[in-house]
């Protein structure tokens, strides 16, 4: 990743860039020369491509290839002497199906999270795949692929931020994840990981309004299943859940048969996809798993 750092005043923002032809590999992630800046997660959501209704930000259908992040330090980190900085990590919200790292302008961005700390701490925040691109489900998907694959962005994300923050003066043992609705319950999903086994890789949170879709039945025909096979049926694949087929669709098709989907399935929610139980990552439901104490403790919660 080759970023581009632009100065504003006591804040230096660092914006993730991108290959102009990434290579085409088995796993949606890798590493290769940056030349251009970043694409939104490719969704074609419920309300049309801007749901929010924002007069000032403009709708973005852009490409799956969208694992990027921004990073926001201020200035003064790099004076002589200067101790290492604490860290706030954004996670976005948006029901799972729509948004971006910069999605609700200044309110969500580092620079205002900044000014409003007096610049005593360095923010960053990174685009994770949405909609059916994240969240298909069920038993075949967990044979045949990754469910949940935007916790394992997110868990990215993460992970760059242990093994890189020091380089621009961050303290990565000082670590805070906040998020908003659906961000805030993704926080949770990295709490119950494993049953709290894992490392979530902060030490501290505040999820603001998380909700969970009740998605729980995996079995063969089961809720997870069927929207799957629902989908698969809008792409013509047929309900025979044919993972190479779905690699075959053209950008435009999944968009659109994204779109479709939310007027096809009804949830206990607001939209028809989101986290699951897949039996590794989501072994239950987070309010059940936290009420049972299978949550990772040693963080810090608001």
């Amino acid at each position: 990743m080759l970023p581009k750092i632009l100065l504003y005043g006591a804040l230096v923002l660092t914006k993730a860039v991108q290959a102009q032809d990434p290579p085409k590999l088995r796993l949606p992630w890798g590493t290769w020369e940056a030349q251009k800046y970043e694409p939104d997660p490719n969704v074609d959501p419920p309300g049309g491509r801007n749901p929010l209704g924002t007069p000032d930000e403009t709708a973005h259908v852009e490409t799956e290839d969208c694992l990027l992040l921004d990073l926001y330090v201020p200035v003064k980190a790099f004076l002589p002497n200067a101790e290492p900085l604490p860290l706030i990590v954004w996670v976005y919200g948006g029901g799972f199906v729509f948004g971006s790292k910069e999605q609700g302008g200044v309110l969500y961005t580092g620079r205002s999270m900044l000014s409003a700390s007096n610049y005593t701490t360095s923010f960053v925040a990174g685009n994770y795949r949405l909609g059916v691109y994240s969240w298909l489900a069920g038993p075949y998907m967990e044979t045949e692929a990754t469910p949940n694959a935007g916790l394992y962005d997110q868990a990215l994300l993460f992970e760059w931020v242990r093994d890189h923050i020091d380089k621009v003066k961050g303290n990565k043992d000082k670590v805070s994840v906040w998020g908003l609705s659906a961000g805030g319950s993704s926080i949770l999903y990295h709490l119950i990981r494993d049953d709290g086994a894992r490392d979530p890789l902060f030490q501290s949170f505040a999820a603001f309004s998380p909700g969970f879709e009740w998605a729980w039945n995996n079995t063969a025909g089961g809720k997870l299943d069927t929207v799957y096979k629902i989908f698969s049926n809008l792409v013509d694949c047929g309900s025979d859940c044919s993972i190479k087929c779905l690699q075959d669709v053209s950008p435009e098709a999944m968009a659109e048969a994204n779109q479709k989907l939310f007027e096809q399935v009804i949830q206990g929610g607001l939209f028809p996809v989101g986290p699951a139980v897949d039996g590794k990552w989501v072994k239950t439901m987070p309010p059940l798993a936290l009420a049972q104490g299978n949550y990772a403790a040693s963080t810090n919660r608001t």
